[in-house]
């Protein structure tokens, strides 16, 4: 049993911070995305169908997080929580992307993503 709860919890963690826990640079029609171990991918903006938004609550207050849409799935997910200029991030990327819309989630929708 506890090596059950210790597999869990071990596969939370890197879930959470493979995709949070990211670098996100923005460049003239290019994103380079850098997880926490140092891994690059870039992407195009056309590469992307657009953004939605969502509003999440951590820690008693509502953070919100911002999803790069490719083939309706989350392909990057930015947070306000995580990033200190989320806001400058997201007037960028509304240049370049089409606005989706915002979608309902949970803090145990969130937790299923990291399982996919």
């Amino acid at each position: 049993m506890s090596f059950l709860f210790l597999y869990t919890l071990i596969f939370l963690v890197f879930g959470e911070l493979r995709n949070k826990i990211i670098k996100i640079s923005l460049h003239n029609n290019e994103i380079e995305k850098k997880n926490y171990l140092g891994l690059k991918r870039k992407y195009n903006y056309k590469d992307f169908d657009g953004y939605q938004t969502s509003i999440l609550t951590s820690k008693g207050q509502n953070y919100e997080y911002l999803y790069f849409i490719k083939d309706n799935k989350k392909e990057i997910k930015l947070s306000e929580f995580y990033h200190k200029n989320y806001f400058d991030l997201k007037n960028e990327i509304s240049i370049h992307l089409k606005f989706l819309g915002e979608v309902k989630s949970s803090l145990i929708d969130e937790t299923k993503e990291i399982f996919k």
